[in-house]
């Protein structure tokens, strides 16, 4: 088993160089849009094979700060029901540092689930990058990082837009280094951000 679990972190660092520097050549995209890939057709190929066999539910993953605890979550091959799924969360910008969280986790019904514990202790703002690794061989990545909490938020009464449940959305001030001071509303579900806005300044005047 040590073995295996030697393979598995060097895979896992090997794996993790090579995506990211796809992932950092994408850019920005609008909510709902994907990126374009610049890769050869073969790289295509394993890739979609990869994301039917193994991928999460999203390839960024905000959460929000003050929480000490959330989950990742993602999609495996129903046919891997069953099977072990090892998880790593690694510093996006000290690739070489200890792991800063892993664990074992179970294929079920098409889906899984990795557990972070300690999320309150994360650098805000700070990048991580989760790993997963089936034991059928086949890896998967996002990105991971905890909000920075602003100066000013006020949380909002959304009863009348209709949102899915568990939905709550604030109006947030938070300082800028390019210029004035930046208005945003967001909306948060299970913990992580699902919508951001930015807005006019007045429209965060009375924070």
């Amino acid at each position: 088993m040590k073995s295996q679990k030697n393979v598995y972190t060097l895979s896992s660092i090997l794996l993790i160089a090579a995506l990211l520097t796809q992932f950092q050549n994408c850019g920005s995209t609008s909510a709902g849009s994907s990126a374009q890939s610049h890769t050869s057709d073969t790289t295509q190929l394993i890739d979609e094979y990869s994301k039917s066999e193994l991928q999460f539910v999203l390839d960024e993953v905000e959460v929000i700060d003050g929480v000490q605890s959330t989950t990742i979550d993602g999609f495996c091959s129903r046919a891997r029901t069953g099977l072990m799924i090892q998880w790593r969360l690694f510093e996006e910008s000290h690739m070489n540092s200890p792991v800063a969280r892993e664990g074992e986790l179970k294929c079920k019904s098409g889906q899984f689930s990795a557990p972070l514990e300690g999320v309150d202790a994360l650098t805000c703002g700070e990048a991580h990058l989760i790993l997963v690794e089936g034991e059928w061989g086949v890896s998967s990545f996002a990105r991971v990082t905890v909000r920075c909490e602003p100066p000013l938020r006020k949380w909002l009464n959304t009863d009348s837009e209709n949102l899915p449940y568990g939905t709550s959305c604030a109006l947030e001030s938070r300082p800028s280094s390019s210029g004035p001071e930046v208005c945003q509303k967001i909306c948060v579900r299970a913990d992580k951000v699902v919508y951001k806005e930015n807005l006019e300044a007045s429209s965060c005047s009375e924070l």
